[in-house]
């Protein structure tokens, strides 16, 4: 009778532990070498990030590179009050953001939300890397880590999204060695540096 009574309370207590996986606040993924030897320090993000990824967005958005932001300028107050409400939604389970550094510097971007109502098992990823940093492989470990991780970080996620630009070749590439298969099209569906050009969409299942 007693034997049953510890193996009981040993499951209910495994159990217990087995879904408390969310991550958590500037919880630290680890220090790795990417395929091509740069070494850098991985780990999700935290609230006192705000000032860093702020000045990284509009880094990128100053260069027009494939994203959203094509010169606009994110404020202190915008980028706080966003992560705040990542932050939140992180700790409850409904998204993902990986920070990539290279001694103090970030260099490197990953992050995954989930869409709301019907779409609520639909994950939106999307990968950034600083201009001085790409060809390094830290994009390659990012997405690697992400598909690694999401899983457990967001319970409800099913099928994984993201939205590329057509003529950023080597993002097709790195998605589709992923797994990620286009499913959508629209031409000239984004403009960039004066050019409309096509928009392609792919996803990859998490889980069925």
């Amino acid at each position: 009778m007693h034997a049953h009574v510890v193996m009981a309370r040993y499951v209910i207590y495994w159990i217990c532990i087995s879904y408390d996986i969310k991550m958590k606040e500037n919880q630290s993924i680890g220090s790795f070498t990417t395929e091509k030897g740069s070494k850098v320090i991985v780990r999700a993000v935290s609230r006192s990030d705000s000032e860093k990824l702020r000045s990284f967005i509009n880094e990128l958005s100053r260069e027009k590179t494939y994203i959203r932001f094509q010169g606009e300028e994110m404020s202190r107050e915008a980028e706080q009050t966003y992560i705040d409400g990542f932050v939140d939604s992180m700790e409850k389970g409904k998204a993902l953001k990986l920070l990539a550094f290279k001694g103090d510097t970030l260099v490197g971007v990953a992050d995954v939300y989930l869409r709301d109502r019907v779409e609520s098992h639909v994950g939106v990823f999307g990968l950034t890397v600083a201009l001085p940093y790409r060809g390094r492989g830290i994009g390659t470990l990012l997405l690697t880590l992400m598909l690694k991780h999401v899983r457990d970080a967001i319970p409800a996620l099913r099928i994984l999204t993201l939205g590329v630009f057509a003529t950023n070749a080597p993002a097709i590439r790195l998605y589709e060695g992923h797994g990620f298969i286009r499913h959508g099209l629209l031409p000239g569906g984004l403009l960039h540096k004066g050019e409309y050009v096509d928009h392609i969409d792919m996803h990859r299942i998490i889980r069925r």
